[in-house]
């Protein structure tokens, strides 16, 4: 029995449930859970826009849980990253302004980074891909310097020019 026809005899809201097409909510219990076969399952699916929704009805904490454990599988399993790349194209796609302000969303983004810079070599089909990873990490790098020369200048501007004694 699928989460909606068993939310629909428990008389959950449909606003609850998301679209038709969208699964978060079974996606989100599965990494809640840590539920490894239901997220293999789950992250099967190539329908554009059931990943599209999926991903946007997603908090953004845990889409950078699924994207971490997306990340650790193609390791484990390197063609993993043909059948995942729409997977990672949303998430980047949505989320990417959390992942740059994030430390951990930004070591998952130098890991894909690397990864992808690894298959390339193999493979030209993933330049999309890498080109996306590649402008992701190169704006939280931009960010994170913008951040770190603010504080610098906030923190000089805290400090008197000049201090008068009597």
């Amino acid at each position: 029995m699928s989460v909606f026809a068993r939310m629909a005899e428990e008389d959950v809201p449909a606003a609850s449930v998301g679209s038709e097409r969208s699964f978060s909510l079974s996606l989100s219990q599965a990494l809640l859970t840590a539920d490894k076969p239901l997220l293999e399952k789950l992250l099967q699916t190539n329908d554009t826009k059931a990943i599209e929704d999926t991903v946007s009805d997603l908090p953004t904490p845990l889409a950078l849980s699924l994207l971490e454990f997306i990340c650790s599988n193609m390791f484990k399993a390197p063609n993993q990253l043909y059948t995942r790349e729409g997977w990672i194209n949303t998430i980047l796609r949505h989320n990417s302004a959390f992942f740059s302000q994030n430390s951990r969303g930004r070591a998952s983004l130098v890991k894909l980074n690397r990864h992808v810079r690894k298959r390339l070599s193999a493979n030209q089909a993933l330049l999309r891909l890498k080109g996306k990873v590649d402008t992701v990490v190169y704006m939280s790098s931009i960010a994170f310097r913008k951040r770190q020369r603010e504080a610098t200048e906030r923190q000089n501007a805290s400090e008197p020019l000049l201090t008068y004694e009597e």
